[in-house]
């Protein structure tokens, strides 16, 4: 379906933008007021998002002074506790990458609230990263772990 803005309604051959998600078309100026090229203003999809591949960021907190990562594979994410020393932090991000496919090293838990929560442990049952979403249900928690099991042994680390 194309849809267009009352500017370009007499236009025969606007310019469009096809959206990827949901198959509609647009014209460019509902494109300018999603404010972002790859937003789709009928669906809200937003294609960058979706294609973004997953990536550790590897980062020293101001605050404490303490080096900190944190791995995002879609909507699921999961973050390390701090470390003293920055190659510290790199040995937690290889352990990442080691016990990621492993569902053994996965411990499902559940908050005090009811909220499901995964711990990523390495092979001498250390916690290496656990999940920072709270899910309501145990289905959305697999689903962040399929993530990141699919994800993690192949994101690259970028240093901010």
């Amino acid at each position: 379906m194309l849809h267009t803005c009352p500017e370009c309604r007499d236009d025969d051959n606007p310019e469009t933008h096809l959206c990827q998600q949901c198959g509609d078309t647009y014209c460019v100026h509902f494109m300018r007021m999603a404010d972002h090229k790859s937003i789709c203003w009928v669906c809200g999809s937003d294609k960058n998002k979706e294609d973004k591949m997953a990536e550790f960021r590897l980062w020293k907190s101001r605050e404490n002074e303490q080096f900190y990562f944190n791995l995002e594979a879609g909507d699921a994410k999961i973050t390390s506790e701090g470390y003293t020393e920055k190659s510290s932090a790199e040995n937690g991000i290889a352990s990442v990458k080691e016990n990621a496919a492993n569902d053994e090293r996965y411990e499902r838990k559940t908050a005090s609230d009811g909220k499901h929560y995964f711990v990523i442990k390495a092979a001498n049952g250390e916690e290496i990263a656990k999940s920072t979403k709270f899910r309501d249900n145990t289905d959305e928690l697999e689903k962040d772990i399929v993530a990141i099991k699919k994800e993690a042994p192949k994101a690259p680390t970028i240093e901010t």
